[in-house]
């Protein structure tokens, strides 16, 4: 039987607090958690209840609060034992650091439980991602929506190292 979602873990309270200002209600709050938590549900809810071969996509229209949305599907799967979440965000440099740096602000903050990654990794920083995944509860990836990256970052998940330290959480 599958486990309960945890709705209030220490990666969704930090990250309400740091979103408050920008929620106009809190009924808007309770819609962006009800999405993400059925999101959630949608991939086995914990990972110790999957076999984790899953992915999701979500995908919004713009300026219609994707990244708030995202960030806190986020919040709630590192609530729930998950160690990455991947983000394909932007077709160039410029939105892909404007997210990351709303990630840094509005999910990460103060915390020292959550990494984000340099954008788009290489092979080369593979003991970065490793320092991550091993001194952080959740790691955040964020990719350029390119083929290039998505390979290079593919390659680098590939590695047996990285595999044993998200399996073994």
């Amino acid at each position: 039987m599958p486990s309960a979602i945890k709705l209030n873990g220490k990666f969704s309270k930090n990250f309400n607090e740091l979103i408050k200002n920008k929620i106009n209600s809190k009924e808007q709050l309770k819609n962006i958690e009800k999405e993400a938590a059925l999101i959630l549900k949608s991939l086995g809810g914990q990972p110790k209840d999957n076999n984790l071969n899953k992915t999701v996509l979500v995908i919004g229209y713009v300026q219609s609060g994707k990244t708030t949305s995202f960030q806190r599907l986020i919040a709630l799967a590192g609530d729930n034992g998950y160690k990455l979440a991947i983000i394909f965000a932007g077709t160039g440099n410029l939105l892909l650091n404007q997210t990351a740096q709303r990630l840094e602000d509005e999910l990460k903050g103060n915390s020292y439980d959550i990494s984000i990654t340099d954008v788009n990794p290489k092979p080369e920083n593979i003991s970065d991602i490793k320092d991550s995944l091993s001194l952080s509860d959740l790691t955040v990836i964020p990719v350029l929506k390119h083929y290039s990256h998505i390979g290079k970052l593919a390659e680098l998940l590939s590695d047996r190292n990285i595999k044993s330290l998200l399996h073994n959480s």
